[in-house]
């Protein structure tokens, strides 16, 4: 390995003990280590450092075609030890307002979807069913109006015609489809 290599190899494994010191304070925010159950923070520990081997490995393997020297590991540990002491504060208040940002934006959104989109369509919907209610009402008086003006000349008509049994029947029947209907009526009012 030439000394140009050797140099950039450690250049990138002291930009990699950066972006672990990063990641690393990233995921912290997102998964304090308190507040999460012991077994969900043990799967979530083992594939973050799963993943950030394998980004390291990935890096060095652009670099140096994956050759691992001790030296490398001291870079790391460098690039680390910088983050720690000169980034991570800065770094954390720019993550920090970088969540709030995000954040503040979705509650916007949801809230422009509720004003604009859900309550409109709301509305709409009660006003749909005011109107079908309205109408089926007008219906149902028109109906019973009609019903009453033919039913008187036509149960004088058919008492001429028909037996007193058969006109009790329908009369019978006629109030007990009345009663159902009312009964359906003041249900669905």
């Amino acid at each position: 390995m030439t000394l140009t290599e050797q140099f950039y190899s450690m250049l990138a494994m002291c930009g990699m003990g950066i972006w672990l010191g990063a990641s690393l304070t990233t995921y912290h925010r997102f998964f304090p280590q308190r507040k999460v159950w012991q077994w969900l923070l043990f799967v979530t520990d083992l594939l973050f450092w799963c993943l950030q081997g394998l980004i390291i490995f990935y890096v060095l393997l652009l670099v140096n075609q994956g050759v691992l020297r001790f030296y490398l590991f001291i870079a790391l540990l460098i690039g680390f030890s910088a983050y720690k002491g000169l980034f991570e504060t800065t770094y954390y208040k720019i993550l920090d307002t970088l969540i709030h940002f995000i954040v503040g934006t979705a509650r916007f959104l949801r809230k422009m979807v509720k004003l604009f989109l859900v309550q409109p369509l709301l509305f709409l919907l009660k006003l749909l069913f005011s109107l079908v209610k309205m109408i089926s009402r007008m219906l149902l008086a028109i109906l019973l109006f009609i019903g009453t003006v033919i039913y008187t000349p036509l149960k004088w008509l058919f008492g001429l015609i028909i037996p007193k049994t058969w006109i009790q029947k329908g009369v019978a029947f006629l109030t007990k489809m009345k009663t159902i209907l009312s009964k359906l009526f003041k249900k669905w009012r």
